[in-house]
């Protein structure tokens, strides 16, 4: 039985759902920006998302599981009474793939989406 403070867990819950929603709130704009149509853009999203899920649970016995998005995204395990997806995993690095995913999403959907010709 853990005790701790029941506000301080639903925010600290809060903040990293909100962290994880920003990075497939990224993908999303970048398959929007690339498919030009906002449902699809969803519904691409949603299953890229699960997919990895799915994909994940194949690989984790891989070193290449720890560097995937969906693993990392969950950082409610790194609270306390969570456990980690895999070993080794720490709050620190999951943050930085999270970040470094972000990154890559957010700046090819805006390199796609300044390359095309709006008028």
């Amino acid at each position: 039985l853990i005790e701790r403070n029941m506000l301080q867990y639903v925010i600290l819950k809060t903040l990293s759902s909100i962290f994880a929603i920003v990075v497939i709130c990224s993908l999303t704009f970048l398959i929007a920006t690339i498919v030009r149509t906002t449902g699809m853009a969803i519904i691409i999203t949603v299953v890229v998302y699960f997919g990895g899920v799915i994909g994940g649970n194949f690989v984790s016995s891989s070193t290449i599981f720890k560097y995937l998005l969906t693993p990392n995204l969950s950082l409610s395990a790194y609270l306390p009474g969570g456990e980690p997806l895999f070993d080794g995993a720490t709050l620190e690095f999951s943050l930085i793939i999270c970040i470094i995913y972000a990154i890559i999403f957010l700046s090819t959907g805006i390199y796609t989406f300044v390359k095309r010709d709006i008028y």
